[in-house]
Formats: structure tokens, sequence, C-alpha cells
């Protein structure tokens, strides 16, 4: 038995290659928690990237959304006969 045996490393084939999947599985955990806290974090920044620009927030760098970039006047243009639209009072709701 060799010193290195306790320590996860073997003297055969066979046996290196178990200790190497041992190894690799305590490796792993934390591989993957940090690729977990990557994604977290993309995530996290996609999210307040799309908060700021749905609020306006990135109009100082030119991208806003379509209803920002709107106002009305132009709206006022669009309208295709409004005074054909005719407002009328509904029925009292009953309780």
């Amino acid at each position: 038995m060799g010193a290195l045996e306790g320590a996860g490393f073997a003297a055969t084939d066979q046996d290196s290659r178990v200790g190497f999947v041992r190894c690799a599985m305590r490796v792993a955990p934390w591989i993957s928690e940090m690729k977990l806290r990557l994604l977290v974090v993309a995530l996290l920044l996609a999210n307040i990237g799309f908060y700021a620009w749905s609020r306006g927030g990135l109009a100082l760098f030119g991208t806003e959304p379509d209803r920002f970039a709107e106002s009305e006047p132009q709206r006022l243009q669009q309208q295709v006969r409004p005074q054909l639209l005719v407002i009328r009072p509904g029925e009292p709701i009953k309780p």
C-alpha cells in the first residue's frame, strides 16, 4: 500500500480511475455551486436591466420602449375616425 492511497490515489489503473472519480465528486459540488451563483447573478442583472429599460431609465443611452417614444400628438394622428366613438352610460350593477 503506497503512501498516497489513503489520500484518494491508487496504485493500479483501475484503482486510479476510481480515485479520480472520488476526487471529481469532491470538486463537482463546488463547480456546480459556482455555476449556479453565476447563473443567479446573470439573471438578476438581466432583470435589473429589463426593469430599467421598461421604465425608461435607459433613454439617456438611446434605448427606450415604444410607449415612451410615442407622445400624444402622434397618437392623435394615428386615430381613425374618432368622432364615431360614442360613450354610453352602462346599466347600474345590481348587488
